[in-house]
């Protein structure tokens, strides 16, 4: 599941989201690879898994944070601000020259000591190292996360939330386990699908919902936002120029447009532009940008019986098909090829 999610986002337009959930969900189905060798005991016949997990695990925390933070706010990626994170994940490559020094059967020893003596085995400590620094990155995520269990919090919020939990309470869990306290696989197989299952979920919802993640980012901006109020800021004015931009410019079209980008255009800030399209056009930011979408799709499926419908996704503002199709029978009732059918002659 975790793999098919990862080869998705490379299909539409490579957004800085995307490449973030594909490295994500790609180490997933990796780590979960590996701790379906480990709990098999299948790593015995595969020794050239054995640590490579380390690294991927180093690499998720950061993309993690990473990724929740540009969820949060939007803003520039900073190499000097975030390099620091990923030094774990570059020094844990020192260890491969070792491992290619190493013959099959000295992997297999190595392997078998897990299972024989866990107190004992270098891939207990190596793996207990690994993963006080992943969770370092889990509770790094959780801290910038807002209040979401407020009656006004929006459902992805308090969705996401709880699954931010669950993950968390995953990884104590794998930490009792890797603390050489306990050895026991039932115990690893039971930590296996509670470290999966936050992921597995988001997969599950993100396919019925492709526009899931869209609608996560616009509730966390605009609850950030939203004790900010209009004074000082003529409304009518602001509304003309909104709607200029959006009926003439077409900002809508691009889409990577943000709610501070398009507060940028308009000399406001992002608090203000959340409360005026809130207060007066009865309106989330995502929701409007779809319904300019919506209407601007509608109308190239009315003249142009050439283009496909992918493309004329792409084209007013969609990140993929999946959300294009889903938002637009939603809104219209039927699909975009069944609604460009009543037009052609």
């Amino acid at each position: 599941m975790c793999s098919i999610f990862a080869l998705s986002q490379l299909f539409g337009r490579m957004l800085k989201k995307r490449v973030f959930l594909f490295l994500i969900f790609s180490s997933i189905a990796y780590l979960n690879l590996h701790l379906e060798l480990l709990v098999s005991k299948n790593l015995l016949q595969h020794v050239n898994h054995f640590l490579i997990y380390i690294p991927v695990l180093l690499l998720l925390g950061p993309v993690l944070k990473l990724f929740f933070e540009s969820l949060q706010e939007e803003k520039a990626l900073s190499f000097k601000k975030e390099a620091p994170y990923f030094i774990p994940c570059l020094m844990s490559f020192v260890i491969f020259p070792f491992l290619f020094t190493l013959s099959t059967a000295e992997k297999i020893d190595l392997i078998s000591s897990l299972y024989q003596a866990p107190s004992q085995s270098i891939y207990s400590y190596l793996s207990l190292l690994a993963i006080l620094i992943f969770s370092f990155f889990i509770f790094k995520i959780a801290s910038i996360q807002p209040n979401y269990f407020k009656k006004e919090v929006p459902l992805t919020q308090k969705g996401l939330s709880i699954l931010l939990g669950i993950s968390c309470f995953s990884f104590i869990v794998l930490l009792s386990i890797l603390s050489l306290v306990f050895g026991s696989l039932w115990i690893l197989k039971l930590s296996t699908i509670l470290f999966f299952l936050p992921f597995l979920t988001l997969s599950l919802i993100y396919l019925r919902y492709p526009d899931f993640f869209d609608l996560w980012q616009s509730d966390i901006q605009e609850k950030h936002y939203q004790k900010t109020h209009l004074k000082g800021v003529s409304v009518s004015e602001s509304l003309t120029e909104l709607r200029t931009l959006l009926n003439d410019e077409k900002v809508f079209t691009d889409p990577e447009l943000t709610l501070s980008r398009l507060a940028n255009k308009m000399d406001l800030n992002p608090h203000q532009l959340s409360e005026l399209i809130n207060a007066n056009l009865d309106k989330s930011f995502t929701q409007l940008l779809n319904s300019y979408r919506i209407e601007e799709a509608k109308k190239i499926l009315q003249d142009d019986h050439i283009r496909t419908t992918l493309s004329i996704g792409f084209k007013v503002g969609f990140n993929s098909y999946s959300s294009f199709y889903q938002r637009f029978k939603q809104s219209v009732g039927e699909s975009p090829s069944d609604y460009r059918k009543r037009f052609e002659k």
